[in-house]
């Protein structure tokens, strides 16, 4: 895997790890019934992706001169990758090991590398979304059904987010305002963590 980001625009300040699946198991069964080659697809998407994306983009990162970021007086930096994770990456959900299993693992993975290269000006964060309206989760009117029912009661601001909230708190984490976060989880979930 080769980024062509810092060829076509010269250096990479930012990078958004976003690719994701998600499957549940069949029925009713739980964990011990997860197909083996569902497990491993989802691992290969969640964690393995994460991990070649953040680690092509650390090294063309830290090979690139830092920059000033915003502010005034604050330390250089050579860029920052934010990771996604989810509620799932903090509780546990019925019938969704694989995808819980994985989430974890992307926290574990953002925390683990923001300290190898933290003192680099290479900052690392993992922004975890709750209950979001997408395409993807509003498309089937069951799966909706239930997702407004869970939020209804498990949500303090009882209403699902909306994508273009989990983005500002991707540019939060992207921008140089940032300048001293780095292996922090931000969860934007509308509270559902809180609890």
């Amino acid at each position: 895997m080769r980024f062509r980001g810092k060829k076509t625009c010269g250096r990479i300040d930012y990078v958004v790890n976003a690719a994701g699946i998600a499957l549940k198991h069949p029925g009713w069964a739980g964990a011990a019934f997860c197909p083996t080659p569902d497990f491993q697809r989802v691992v290969d998407v969640n964690v393995n992706g994460t991990f070649h994306v953040s680690r092509e983009a650390a090294r063309i990162m830290l090979d690139q001169e830092p920059i000033l970021s915003e502010g005034n007086g604050r330390p250089l930096q050579r860029g920052s990758i934010i990771n996604f994770g989810s509620i799932q990456g903090l509780v546990g959900i019925t019938l969704s090991t694989a995808y819980t299993t994985t989430k974890h693992a992307v926290i574990g993975l953002t925390r683990t590398a923001s300290e190898d290269y933290a003192a680099r000006g290479l900052r690392i964060n993992a922004i975890c979304p709750g209950y979001t309206e997408t395409p993807m989760t509003t498309k089937n009117p069951e799966v909706l059904r239930a997702m407004e029912e869970r939020v209804a009661t498990a949500v303090p601001m009882e209403r699902m987010g909306k994508a273009s909230e989990i983005a500002d708190g991707v540019l939060c984490m992207a921008g140089g305002r940032s300048s001293f976060v780095t292996g922090s989880v931000l969860m934007v979930d509308g509270g559902y963590t809180c609890r």
